[in-house]
């Protein structure tokens, strides 16, 4: 079992230390495909702004040798003050109206990143680990909201996702992320360790997302 006071130095070492690590990682995608089973690949890296954090996105549908000016692009915004969080869809670097709703997939900011492993180097699993540490040292955000902001109940998933303030603490459930939730919980990403749903607990959370 790992301690937590040799993982914590460890983890420092990599997120403070390390500043050769690639700006941007490209990676095939874990989670999302095309309708045909192909991969959807994505281009990943941060900008910093004043108290802004700003994750950047390039992402191609139709394979990596698709013309870069032709992947979309999409940008989050996270204002580390104010705790709130804005997504963003971009065109030749302008703002142009969103292809699709980001809360179904997003519930507090930006993801973790999950490269598939064989896409993506060592040095880039080492920023991908010092991005995500990065991420998840945010807690609550706050993000707009939409139509369908319907909260799912799960005394498992409430231990993190109550609206806390603590660092471990995430922004509440709700039925409009059915996309994320579905995926992470099929493939028991989520809950994280040692946190686990119980059988009965999964089956009732996901028949609150039909």
């Amino acid at each position: 079992m790992f301690k937590i006071e040799i993982v914590l130095p460890l983890l420092a070492v990599t997120y403070f230390s390390l500043p050769s690590l690639p700006l941007k990682v490209v990676f095939k995608s874990t989670e999302s495909k095309v309708e045909n089973n192909k991969p959807v690949f994505n281009e990943v890296w941060l900008e910093e702004e004043g108290d802004n954090d700003i994750w950047m996105m390039n992402q191609s549908h139709h394979g990596l040798d698709y013309p870069k000016s032709e992947w979309d692009q999409v940008k989050i915004i996270v204002d580390k003050k104010t705790k709130t969080t804005t997504f963003h869809q971009l065109k030749d670097n302008e703002e142009i109206p969103l292809k699709v709703d980001c809360n179904m997939c997003h519930s507090n900011g930006p993801r973790t990143i999950n490269p598939n492993p064989k896409s993506v180097t060592l040095l880039d699993k080492l920023k991908v680990l010092q991005w995500n540490i990065r991420i998840k040292s945010y807690g609550t955000l706050q993000q707009p909201k939409s139509d369908n902001h319907q909260y799912l109940k799960s005394e498992t998933c409430i231990k993190c996702h109550n609206g806390g303030e603590n660092f471990w603490e995430r922004s509440k459930i709700k039925k409009e992320n059915f996309l994320a939730i579905k995926y992470l919980v099929k493939n028991n990403l989520m809950p994280p360790w040692p946190f686990k749903l119980s059988e009965s607990e999964k089956e009732k959370l996901l028949n609150q997302l039909k």
